[in-house]
C-alpha cells in the first residue's frame, strides 16, 4: 500500500524522502510562481550524494509559470523505481541548479 509524504517546501537543495528502494506511485505538485518549476527526483540514497545541477535526476516533471495563478501538477498511476533512494529539488530547468518558488509537493511511494 502506497504511503502518502507531504514536503512543504522544497528548493534547490536536494532533500531526503525515503533512503532505500522505493516505488513512486503519484506525485502532486503546484507552482504559484512568475517562473517555471521542476520537481527534479533522484535516485539517491544521502542529499550528500547529489549536486543539484550536476547530478542527472531520473525524471524532472515541471509546472508552468504563472502570474498569481496555480498550476497544478497531479501525476497518478505512475510506477518510477528508486534502488538507492528518492531524493528530490525544485529548479527553474529540468537539469539546473537555480531555485524555483519553492514548492509544496505530496509524493505517494510504496517501500
Amino acid at each position: 500500500m502506497s504511503r502518502p509524504i507531504l514536503i512543504l517546501a522544497v528548493g534547490a537543495t536536494a532533500l531526503l524522502v525515503k533512503a532505500g528502494p522505493c516505488r513512486v506511485k503519484a506525485i502532486q505538485f503546484h507552482n504559484d510562481a512568475a517562473t517555471d518549476a521542476y520537481l527534479q527526483m533522484f535516485d539517491a540514497a544521502d542529499p550528500a550524494d547529489v549536486t543539484v545541477g550536476t547530478t542527472p535526476a531520473v525524471w524532472a516533471p515541471g509546472a508552468h509559470a504563472t502570474a498569481g495563478g496555480d498550476d497544478v501538477v497531479d501525476l497518478t498511476g505512475l510506477d518510477l523505481s528508486f534502488t538507492r533512494g528518492l531524493c528530490i529539488a525544485s529548479t527553474t530547468t529540468p537539469d539546473g541548479n537555480t531555485v524555483s518558488a519553492q514548492l509544496g509537493v505530496s509524493i505517494a511511494i510504496d517501500g
